[in-house]
C-alpha cells in the first residue's frame, strides 16, 4: 500500500468495521463494543499522525545498515550504460573508476594554449568539474512545522514547489540561491495530504494529487481561488488515491498511477480521462501502482512499478484497454516498488523498493515468460519471515540489507544498497546529464540521511545527515549543484558544496601583527582620554 488513506468519513469508520492483514488492532474487534470504538479512536490517531507505534526514542535512531555484501560489478561493466556515463562525465574510456588522476589547472592551461578540442571547456570537462564539487553541507530553506511530501524544481530551475501536510503549496523563486517565496495556494480536496506533484514541461503549470477521485492543475502564479482547476479521473471506487504522476513531454497528457491498482491518462485538450489500464498481478488481482512515467520524450511507453515489486512496461501503440497486456516485466525485487526514475534515453530505469535497494533495468532485456508467477510463489516461500512486515511503522527487517537470496529471473544490471526506505514511498533519481553526465543515483532515506550512489561503483560516495526524520523527496537543481530535499521533520534544505575551513591555532610566542591604521588611532584616541 503506498500511504494511508484518511479521507474515509468518520461516520462510516465507526459503523463499518474492515478486518485486514494490515489492522494493527484486529483483537479489538465488534465483539467488545468498548474495545472495537477504542480501537477506531487509535487507528484514527495514527493514520492523522498524532501519535505512532514507534517508541519515542525512535526519530532520534539513525538506524544506518551495515552493507557486508559487496556489489557486483560484473554485468554493470558489460553494459553500455558503464561506457556512455564514464563519456558523459568526462572519463576516458580506458580510465579506471574512480579516477583523480587529472588536474584543472592543466584543464585550464590546455584551454588557455588552445589544445583542446575547442575554445571552451567541452560538456563532458564540465561535467567532470562538476563532479568534484558534490554537494557536502545543508542548511534549511523553509520550515513548516508539518511534514514535506513533495519538493520539485521544475524543468528550467526557475520554479521549486514544495507540499506540505499542513494542505498547503509553496512556490519559490530558484533561478538563484535565494529561494523567495513568489506564491501561496491552499489545496482542495485534501483528504490526507498531498501525494503528489510535478511541473509541466513549460513550466507554467503544476498539478497535484491527494487523498480524492480528480487531480489538480493550476498556472505556477495562479490564484487558488480563480485558477485551480479539477481533473475529474472518472473513477468508481470508494477510497481512492494517485500515489505518484506526470506529465509528457509535450505537455498534453498526465499519467497516473493509483491505488485501485489502474494506470490513468488525463487529455488536458480533451479535459477528460482517454485510457485506463488495470495493473494485475499473476493472480489477477489489484495491487497499488506506486510509480509511473514515461520512458522517453516520445512518450510511446509506460511504465509502472507495482507494490508486489513488479515492474512493467506498456506501449501504447500496440495497447488493447479492454484485455491490457504489458510488452515485458522486470523481476528482482523483494518488495513493493516505491519510485521509478528514467534515464531518458529509451534503455534504462532505476527503481527504488521497500527491500532496501534500488536496482537498475536495461528496459531491452525483459524477465522471462511466467517469471511473475515464479516471483510471487518463491518470495512467498522463500522469505516467509519478511512477508508481513508493513513499511509505515515496522522496523526493516535485517534479511533485506545483506540478503544473498537473488531471484531466477532477476535481470537487473546493479544492484545499490546503503539507504533505508520506510514510513513513505521514498524517491530515487539519476543526477541532471547536462551538470553530472548522469553519473550518480541519488535518494532520500529513513534516518533522514541524503544518499549519493556512484552509478560505475554502487559505492555511496556522500552521505548527509540532513534531517531528523524520513526525507521522502528530492530533487537537484538543473543547472546547479544544489540537491533539495523535503522531510517529515517539516524543513525542506538545500545541500551545496562548501569548502571545509580549516583553522589555523596561532603560536603564543610568535609576534602579534601589526594592527590596522584605524584601529592604532582609535587606540591612541582613548589612551590620550585615560
Amino acid at each position: 500500500m503506498g500511504n494511508l488513506n484518511t479521507s474515509r468519513d468518520w461516520d462510516d469508520e465507526m459503523l463499518q468495521h474492515e478486518s485486514s492483514d494490515e489492522d494493527i488492532l484486529e483483537q479489538l474487534g465488534p465483539d467488545n463494543e468498548d474495545g472495537y470504538y477504542v480501537a477506531m479512536f487509535l487507528r484514527r490517531m495514527i493514520d492523522s499522525g498524532e501519535f505512532s507505534r514507534e517508541p519515542d526514542s525512535y526519530y532520534g535512531m539513525k538506524r544506518i545498515p551495515k552493507i557486508k555484501i559487496k556489489p557486483d560489478l560484473v554485468k554493470l561493466k558489460n553494459s553500455t550504460i558503464f561506457q556512455s556515463v564514464k563519456t558523459a562525465s568526462g572519463l576516458k574510456p580506458n580510465d579506471t573508476v574512480p579516477n583523480s588522476n587529472w588536474s584543472i589547472v592543466k584543464m585550464i592551461g590546455n584551454r588557455q594554449r588552445g589544445t583542446g578540442t575547442n575554445l571552451g571547456f567541452t560538456a563532458q570537462e564540465r561535467c567532470k568539474i562538476n563532479n568534484k564539487y558534490l554537494p557536502n553541507r545543508s542548511s534549511t530553506i523553509c520550515n513548516y512545522q508539518s511534514k514535506v511530501y513533495c519538493g520539485c524544481y521544475s524543468k528550467n530551475g526557475n520554479y521549486f514547489i514544495t507540499a506540505s501536510q499542513d494542505h498547503v503549496l509553496r512556490v519559490l523563486d530558484s533561478s538563484n540561491p535565494g529561494y523567495r517565496r513568489i506564491n501561496r495556494i491552499q489545496a482542495k480536496d485534501v483528504g490526507w495530504c498531498i501525494i503528489d506533484v510535478a511541473f509541466s514541461p513549460d513550466d507554467q503549470y503544476f498539478v497535484y494529487s491527494t487523498w480524492s477521485k480528480c487531480l489538480h492543475i493550476s498556472p505556477v502564479t495562479g490564484n487558488n481561488n480563480e485558477d485551480l482547476q479539477c481533473l475529474y479521473l472518472q473513477v468508481d471506487q470508494p477510497r481512492f488515491c494517485v500515489f505518484s504522476l506526470s506529465f509528457s513531454a509535450c505537455g498534453k497528457e498526465i499519467i497516473n498511477g493509483t491505488s485501485d491498482g489502474c494506470i490513468y491518462i488525463y487529455d488536458r485538450y480533451l479535459n477528460r480521462r482517454t485510457l485506463k489500464i488495470p495493473v494485475r498481478n499473476f493472480l489477477r488481482n489489484e495491487v497499488d501502482v506506486n510509480a509511473v512515467g514515461f520512458l522517453d520524450d516520445s512518450s510511446n511507453v509506460m511504465f509502472s512499478g507495482m507494490d508486489d515489486g513488479i515492474v512493467k512496461l506498456w506501449d501504447r501503440r500496440c495497447l488493447d484497454e479492454t484485455n491490457p497486456e504489458p510488452i515485458g516485466i522486470l523481476v528482482g525485487h523483494l518488495d513493493g516498488i516505491t519510485y521509478i526514475d528514467s534515464k531518458n534515453d529509451g534503455r534504462y530505469l532505476i527503481s527504488n523498493s521497500k527491500d532496501q535497494s534500488i536496482k537498475l533495468w536495461d528496459v531491452r532485456a525483459f524477465s522471462k515468460s511466467g517469471a511473475e508467477e515464479r516471483h510471487g510463489r518463491m518470495k512467498h516461500a522463500t522469505l516467509r519471515n519478511v512477508n508481513d512486515w508493513d513499511y509505515r511503522w515496522d522496523e526493516v527487517p535485517k534479511e533485506f540489507y545483506n540478503t544473498e537470496f537473488v531471484l531466477e529471473d532477476d535481470v537487473s544490471v546493479m544492484t545499490y544498497r546503503g539507504h533505508v526506505v520506510n514510513k513513505s514511498l521514498i524517491r530515487a533519481k539519476f543526477s541532471p546529464l547536462e551538470s553530472t553526465g548522469q553519473r550518480y543515483i541519488y535518494t532520500g532515506d529513513g534516518t533522514g540521511r541524503l544518499i549519493l550512489y556512484d552509478v560505475l561503483t554502487g559505492a555511496i560516495v556522500s552521505s548527509i545527515n540532513s534531517h531528523d526524520d524520513v526525507i521522502r523527496d528530492v530533487d537537484w537543481h538543473p543547472n546547479r549543484n544544489e540537491i533539495a530535499t523535503s522531510s517529515f521533520d517539516g524543513r525542506v534544505n538545500l545541500s551545496s558544496y562548501k569548502e571545509k575551513t580549516v583553522r589555523i591555532k596561532r603560536d603564543q610566542n610568535q609576534p602579534q601583527p601589526p594592527r590596522r591604521r584605524s584601529r592604532r588611532i582609535a587606540q591612541q584616541r582613548a589612551n590620550q582620554q585615560i
